[in-house]
């Protein structure tokens, strides 16, 4: 097993032992959780594994309809998702995500979000289609 896989492996093997644990402490949040998933997602993406790293962007999707959370904290679950999709050559899904990212861009305070628009543009650089996505 290469060694990112493995790390992406172990990361999420032991996320459930780390809700656990902080559960009791109260500390976990859905937020944290949200972001575990996405950064699963990214490091999956990293070690060449695009099947899991979409799961992980759902899952982080799946907490957000869960809580009914507003567009700008899909923002980044819909980026790992359109990297992911992207990954896996559906182009067409992978612009649609993009798209959702955008319109959620555009809900967000840069002054609290400020690295959401260089974040998109990378994005968008990925897709090979700067300044546009799916409108």
């Amino acid at each position: 097993m290469a060694l990112g896989s493995l790390a992406a492996h172990v990361s999420g093997e032991h996320l459930g032992q780390w809700e656990e644990g902080a559960a009791l402490l109260g500390t976990l949040t859905e937020d944290n959780v949200k972001i575990a998933e996405v950064r699963l997602a990214h490091t999956h993406l990293a070690a060449g594994d695009a099947d899991v790293a979409l799961s992980h962007a759902r899952a982080a999707l799946a907490l957000c309809d869960e809580e009914d959370a507003p567009d700008e904290h899909r923002f980044y679950p819909w980026v790992a998702e359109a990297l992911a999709l992207h990954a896996r050559e559906q182009r067409g899904a992978a612009l649609d995500a993009a798209g959702k990212a955008e319109r959620a861009l555009a809900t967000m305070d840069a002054g609290q979000w400020p690295a959401a628009q260089g974040d998109f543009d990378a994005l968008q650089d990925t897709l090979g289609h700067s300044g546009d996505a799916v409108q």
